[in-house]
C-alpha cells in the first residue's frame, strides 16, 4: 500500500481510497506525515513500525 501511494502515477481517486484504508488499518492519526513529510524519508518498514507503536490515550 505504501509503495503504491508513493507512486506518482497513481490516480487521485485511487490514492485517496488507498490512503483511507491504510489510515484505518494502522490507526495512526498522522499517517500522511510518516509517508510524505519526514526527513530523511522513512522506508516502508519504518513507517509501519512507527505507526504500530502508536497507542491512543483513552482516558
Amino acid at each position: 500500500m505504501i509503495r503504491r501511494l508513493r507512486d506518482p502515477r497513481i490516480s487521485d481517486d485511487a490514492a485517496s481510497a488507498l490512503f483511507d484504508e491504510l489510515a484505518r488499518l494502522l490507526m495512526y492519526p498522522r499517517v500522511g506525515d510518516l509517508l510524505f513529510w519526514r526527513t530523511p524519508e522513512l522506508t516502508e518498514e519504518e513507517i509501519i513500525e512507527e505507526a504500530l507503536q502508536y497507542h491512543p490515550f483513552v482516558g
